[in-house]
């Protein structure tokens, strides 16, 4: 493509002279919209005669559109994509790359050449964290086909190309199962941008170093502590794991049991978040299964309390206790006397400094087990937590009611207002 700072240039993609596009002033050479961004912009649009048919800066209201989205005219997509943020500059936007042969009466007439001022004042991706913090954004380059992303166990085949600091670090094509990125040194934040991809499709990451290689960094691919990454991926294959409407009644706790394996695996490793995936999938799929039969009813519930504990106790080592609280509930729904039900919900309460709680729970696995002695000391130390919390608001309050009768004490002698000698300065200002 030609160097745009020089005067007038064809910025289309096919380079036939559709759109033309003039810098009136440059902006962030370096910091360019691309597909699936959300950018913002001002603009006024003219007809060849000088005629202005819109104006967001007559509005005084701007626009948002996805570049690559079909929202906007082909002109607008292509055009735009070229700006770096900041940037005003004049497209001139030939009628098929605008409105075409019909034009858009009564503002625009058929066959109408467009002229466009554009102001890029925004440039967002798209945030595809799990918690919506920005740690993970997505930049589509291409579009996939179909409708359908990776699932838990999906087998993929990816390239990758990971740079930090713009220095390429990872250039590989890798075959591995959704969940298990770990084990192919792909990062969490990279595994969750491929769970958002469909096949074919391609995609740009950028990756804080709290969804990457974390404090510590990775010495073997050379990413130093604390660095954000980014990556380009194209989904090559993908194969979907059965989903539980796709199994019989016995091949769904089979999955269960081999997915709660895999959920273990990474617990005793200490990736939480990979041991949430698989222990949330196996109970997806236990979930599912009808079980008739009273001798397997019994294996079942096992089964099911297993995971629902399971879960409760990565949700506690996540700091997810709301989560960890449910999980343990819906444990005890099915055996009422769990101990470890019991326990761990106490933990997550703890957790919480929801202290009364907690007694409540730890108390009750001492009812259904005496000895057990870490349920005794956690009991012990939420009672004198709840003790200094009562000296502490007892204390507070004494201070606000003595602070209360000291002002009162303090009130002056009301009378039936100032006489004339007695008003103040602001009253009698003329």
């Amino acid at each position: 493509m030609a160097d745009e700072t020089k005067g007038e240039v064809d910025v289309t993609q096919a380079q036939d002279g559709g759109i033309t596009k003039t810098i009136l002033r440059a902006g962030d050479p370096d910091n360019k919209p691309r597909g699936g961004d959300k950018v913002t912009v001002h603009y006024v649009g003219k007809l060849e005669n000088g005629e202005v048919f819109d104006s967001s800066r007559q509005r005084d209201d701007t626009f948002e559109f996805e570049i690559g989205g079909g929202s906007v005219i082909k002109g607008w997509d292509e055009g735009v994509a070229t700006m770096g943020l900041g940037e005003l500059a004049t497209f001139t936007i030939r009628s098929d790359y605008g409105y075409g042969d019909k034009g858009s009466p009564p503002k625009i007439p058929p066959k109408a050449t467009l002229i466009f001022e554009v102001e890029l004042l925004g440039i967002k991706g798209e945030d595809i964290s799990e918690d919506g913090d920005g740690s993970i954004i997505k930049h589509l380059v291409r579009r996939g086909s179909g409708f359908k992303m990776p699932n838990t166990g999906a087998k993929l085949r990816v390239k990758l190309c990971g740079k930090v600091d713009g220095k390429v670090f990872d250039d590989r094509e890798v075959e591995f199962e959704f969940g298990e990125g770990v084990e192919q040194q792909i990062c969490r934040g990279l595994e969750r941008g491929i769970g958002k991809m469909k096949p074919g499709e391609v995609v740009e990451l950028d990756i804080d170093s709290s969804q990457g290689w974390g404090d510590s960094g990775h010495t073997e691919l050379g990413v130093q502590s604390g660095k954000p990454i980014q990556y380009r991926v194209e989904l090559l294959e993908m194969e979907q794991n059965k989903e539980s409407w796709e199994l019989d009644e016995a091949e769904k706790l089979n999955y269960a049991e081999a997915f709660k394996v895999k959920g273990t695996k990474y617990f005793k490793d200490g990736h939480i978040e990979n041991a949430i995936q698989f222990y949330k999938k196996a109970k997806d799929y236990a979930s599912a299964a009808t079980v008739d039969k009273e001798s397997e009813k019994a294996k079942h519930n096992n089964l099911m309390v297993a995971l629902h504990l399971n879960l409760a106790m990565c949700y506690i080592k996540a700091n997810r206790e709301a989560e960890a609280v449910e999980e343990c509930d819906e444990a005890l729904a099915i055996d009422r006397d769990n101990i470890k039900g019991y326990y761990r919900r106490g933990e997550a309460r703890y957790a919480r400094r929801d202290y009364d709680q907690a007694v409540h729970d730890y108390h009750r696995v001492l009812q259904l087990d005496p000895d057990n002695k870490a349920a005794k000391n956690k009991k012990n130390i939420c009672e004198v937590n709840i003790r200094k919390e009562e000296e502490r608001s007892k204390a507070m309050y004494t201070k606000m009611f003595s602070a209360i009768v000291s002002g009162e004490s303090r009130k002056p002698e009301v009378s039936n207002g100032p006489s004339a000698a007695e008003e103040t300065p602001a009253e009698v200002q003329s």
